[in-house]
């Protein structure tokens, strides 16, 4: 078994490609493997064929927002146990509902080390 079989697979949505390319860089050098979307909608078709563990969503997204996209995915791959984590500039006070459809939240910019030893306590 590859590491990247045992480390997991995982999605990172950001309509900001240089955020989205830079931080599945950093996951792959970590051990995962990775996919990247830029919006909502590229990223539910992009997780019917990678089937991602993790889903990594910005909230503000053009075509399909993060929140959309998280019910999408829910309901696309409803046998998957998909963990999704809203990665966003948002604060969640402001608009708690927005993440009602996450597993866990993460404010932007991220602390990569702390995004690095949450994403091993999940695979």
């Amino acid at each position: 078994m590859n590491q990247a079989a045992v480390m997991g697979k995982v999605l990172v949505v950001d309509d900001w490609r240089d955020g989205a390319e830079s931080l599945a860089m950093l996951l792959d050098s970590a051990g995962y493997q990775t996919a990247t979307a830029y919006n909502g909608a590229q990223a539910v078709e992009v997780a019917k064929h990678f089937e991602p563990d993790t889903v990594i969503l910005d909230i503000n997204m053009p075509v399909m927002d993060g929140p959309q996209a998280a019910r999408e995915l829910r309901q696309t791959l409803p046998n998957r146990h998909l963990v999704l984590v809203a990665l966003t500039a948002l604060d969640h006070s402001s608009r708690p509902e927005l993440l009602s459809d996450f597993d866990l939240y993460l404010q932007k910019p991220c602390d990569t080390a702390l995004l690095l030893k949450l994403m091993s306590h999940l695979h």
